[in-house]
């Protein structure tokens, strides 16, 4: 906690650097190349979630906290993954348990899900398994190196970027990776809004390093902690043995977001939270969805939400939404797509 607390008024400075247009930031900035080497090696060191990983299946606890500090749930997560290919995780969080299985990098199935997520909890478990997103997705990304100190650690960090109108600026999530000074092992990871990520007590899995423990803070509050129990080598598994569902065309289609939104019947608007509009929280709250056959809303979950308030308060209306039914050859299908829901002072 401490090793957090000491560096995270530094790195709230650097991101304010970034976002903003002041003297002392420059306003065209070309990749280092030594930066972009370090972040590849820190991916090849630090993402299970990768091709080469070996057949693996994880335990871990977890405990969320509100934006105040205060614990608010707690849970067991366990996965499975398949070499180069499919994972499964069944997560009991808050009494309520639900299996995902996700199949060529996309979610195709969830079951008795009786959780509603929340922002910590997705942020601090897809930065356990995927700390630094594939090179596919930050190949617009400008890097820079900088360095910092924590006791008697010497960290070296990324600052990563995304041009905008002109101008390079700090991008959420993931704008800042730092690592051990030889191998470039992720330890700490700026996203959005505040959000740290401190990963400690380093476990080694062949090649790949991930942590024992993940602290998430957000404005100097703890949101997420999650303690890995163990992760074992399973050579011998299959993709029988995961009862993975079958990858055919029968499942939902891919619909864009600006298609369906045309379809809605029924909208029903959330209701601003108080507490978030005392807090001056506003946003945008982005949902993946599946919608059914007949246009209700059949599965929800949370991509992205700048607090959990806003995050419920979108959940819960969109939950009553109403679509016609989409048809392709003139019969009804399933519609995967996602949804945004604004929060924004009028």
């Amino acid at each position: 906690m401490g090793f957090v607390m000491r560096i995270l008024c530094r790195f709230l400075v650097v991101s304010l650097c970034l976002t903003s247009l002041t003297p002392g930031c420059s306003a065209e900035v070309k990749s280092d190349p030594k930066a972009m080497a370090v972040l590849q090696q820190a991916r090849e060191l630090s993402n299970l979630h990768q091709p080469g990983t070996a057949s693996f299946r994880l335990q871990a606890s977890f405990e969320t906290y509100d934006f105040n500090g205060v614990p608010d749930g707690k849970g067991v997560l366990s996965e499975t993954y398949l070499l180069d290919g499919p994972w499964q995780r069944s997560i009991l969080y808050r009494d309520k348990r639900s299996v995902v299985t996700s199949v060529d990098g996309k979610v195709r199935q969830i079951t008795d899900r009786g959780y509603q997520t929340t922002f910590a909890m997705t942020r601090v478990l897809d930065k356990l398994f995927t700390p630094v997103p594939p090179a596919a997705e930050m190949s617009s990304y400008t890097y820079r190196m900088t360095s910092e100190k924590a006791g008697k650690l010497s960290l070296r960090c990324v600052v990563a970027s995304l041009p905008y109108r002109g101008v390079t600026v700090s991008v959420a999530p993931n704008a800042v990776y730092c690592v051990d000074a030889d191998p470039a092992i992720i330890r700490l990871v700026q996203g959005h809004n505040g959000l740290v990520f401190a990963f400690n007590r380093i476990l080694r899995f062949g090649s790949v390093y991930l942590p024992g423990d993940i602290t998430m803070m957000e404005k100097g509050k703890m949101r997420a902690h999650v303690h890995v129990d163990g992760i074992v080598a399973v050579p011998t598994l299959k993709a029988d043995d995961m009862n993975l569902p079958a990858a055919d065309t029968g499942g939902p289609k891919q619909i864009e977001a600006n298609v369906i939104a045309g379809s809605v019947l029924r909208k029903v608007q959330p209701k601003y939270p108080e507490e978030a509009k005392q807090r001056h929280i506003q946003g945008n709250v982005v949902l993946h969805a599946i919608i059914s056959k007949d246009g209700a809303i059949r599965d929800l979950e949370l991509i992205s939400a700048p607090d959990d308030s806003l995050a419920d308060a979108a959940m819960d209306a969109v939950r009553q939404w109403k679509y016609s039914p989409y048809l392709l050859a003139g019969a009804p299908v399933e519609v995967d797509t996602t949804i945004t829901v604004n929060f924004f002072f009028g």
